[in-house]
């Protein structure tokens, strides 16, 4: 019983690092930009100093596998950031 146990704690930790990386890399790739989306409000009265500004502060100017990194070590510490539609702390 002990070692079944220990499989089992042993195989989660792979299982939920690769559906981490399975989920976040869909949501990377969907199409549309977090920051334009924000910036839109139909009109297109912003710059592109605002578009690339948005994009530093969201972080999604940085490749995919170091938005990861991040992502993990906040989510570890329980910090999930500010809502992209809110601004408010999730």
């Amino acid at each position: 019983m002990r070692q079944y146990a220990i499989k089992r704690v042993a195989l989660f930790v792979p299982t939920v690092l690769l559906l981490t990386i399975i989920v976040f890399v869909l949501m990377s790739v969907i199409p549309g930009d977090p920051a334009l989306a924000v910036l839109s409000d139909g009109e297109g009265s912003y710059t592109q100093q605002d578009l690339d500004k948005l994009r530093h502060e969201f972080g999604t100017d940085r490749s995919i596998p170091v938005q990861y990194l991040d992502w993990v070590s906040s989510a570890i510490q329980g910090d999930f950031g500010d809502s992209w539609w809110f601004g408010a702390p999730v």
